[in-house]
């Protein structure tokens, strides 16, 4: 099913969505059923069946964290007020900007909250194809937020323990940081909330997000500004950058959690960047929060159902790694035909040197992009005289 960049990628003749990474070539192969059947089981149209449990623990996930928030919030703001915040930022290592104290702090707890409220909501928003069930369900719901918060978050977390066990049966086990374990549930809701908001505003918006938007300025791309907040698809720029993101990541957790936990972070920070990257920056939010909340959980629901969902989401996460494999690797194949920036002056510009162009053309080109972009008429008859419509 096309997305909403798909019709603007074919105009600008990508072979692939630069939103939604969509193969055009594959639009026009007749026997992808048949090519299907063989796979068995393990063909992709069964293996997306598998990961609709997935979704629905994860939005019983999404609620039971909002609930826990707001039944505790008043309890909360009290533990904050005692504490003294410090605003960083991390560029290879920290930086601290200025610290917060009392209503400061206050305020800041508020300002997580209300993000975090809010970004589950758009990500249920954007998700709303899941609550409609009919025809083409599937492909209505494979291009959704929680559908890809569903695949990737248990499947990844499933391999992050499966590498955690490894590097603890070669003695490099993972360190946690002093007192972690022993937060009560007001101090884990402050800092978990304040890792799941602040972290991705740092590695996402400012390491991903930042330099993303500077090339689209520097591109003269209309509306640039928009890709602070992601969203802006993949091209060999973006992957780039969130390559390069998701290493910084893993490093900034080396100092406190030890050498091995590189290794584990560096998948979550791939999952995180990827969400960011093709939706925005609400769905990794979201998709940290669940990441980091099920201490939580423990202490604000019970063990019980803490247990629970981390079984379910461990579980239903092995069961979707080959649908994760299949797209990870058709994904990899796909970036050597990906567009340079995804921009379209960009790609104009690149398009018509290559061509050796003669004089005129870029701004004959760019006026084209233009007009196609706005939806506007390529000519305009004058012989009937100018429009007045």
């Amino acid at each position: 099913m096309a997305c909403d960049g798909c019709d603007r990628s074919r105009a600008m003749g990508y072979k692939f969505c630069i939103k939604c990474g969509q193969n055009f070539a594959d639009e026009a192969m007749v026997p992808v059923h048949t090519a299907e059947n063989k796979e068995g089981i393990f063909k992709e149209s069964t293996l997306r069946q598998l990961v609709v449990p997935s979704m629905i623990v994860l939005v019983i996930a999404i609620l039971t964290s909002l609930v826990i928030m707001l039944l505790d919030f008043n309890a909360t703001l009290d533990y904050v007020k005692g504490e003294v915040v410090d605003i960083w930022v991390w560029l290879l290592t920290m930086f601290k900007l200025v610290k917060l104290t009392d209503a400061a702090s206050q305020g800041f707890y508020v300002f997580l909250a209300v993000v975090l409220i809010a970004s589950s909501v758009l990500v249920l928003w954007d998700s709303k194809e899941f609550f409609r069930p009919g025809e083409g369900y599937f492909d209505r719901i494979d291009k959704t937020p929680l559908f890809w918060l569903g695949l990737l978050f248990g499947a990844v977390l499933f391999l992050e323990i499966v590498l955690s066990g490894f590097f603890s049966l070669i003695g490099m086990g993972i360190e946690i940081p002093g007192g972690l374990l022993d937060m009560t549930l007001e101090e884990a809701l402050f800092k978990l909330s304040e890792a799941a908001v602040w972290e991705e505003l740092m590695f996402r918006m400012l390491l991903f997000g930042v330099p993303v938007t500077i090339v689209a300025i520097a591109c003269r791309e209309k509306g640039a500004l928009r890709y602070l907040f992601g969203g802006f698809g993949s091209s060999k720029l973006t992957i780039t950058f969130l390559i390069i993101s998701s290493v910084l990541f893993a490093l900034a957790h080396v100092d406190s959690w030890g050498v091995s936990k590189f290794f584990t972070v560096i998948l979550g920070g791939f999952m995180l960047g990827y969400v960011y990257m093709r939706f925005g920056i609400h769905v990794a939010i979201v998709c940290h929060m669940i990441n980091d909340f099920s201490m939580v959980w423990t202490l604000g629901a019970g063990g019980v159902l803490s247990a629970l969902l981390l079984l379910a989401i461990l579980g239903l996460g092995a069961l979707n790694l080959p649908l994760l494999f299949k797209k990870t690797v058709k994904g990899i194949r796909n970036v050597k035909n990906l567009p340079q920036t995804g921009f379209s002056v960009a790609e104009v510009d690149m398009s018509l040197e290559d061509a050796g162009s003669p004089p005129g053309a870029h701004e004959d080109a760019l006026t084209e992009n233009r007009l196609r972009e706005e939806g506007e008429p390529e000519h305009q008859d004058d012989s009937q005289g100018p429009r007045t419509d």
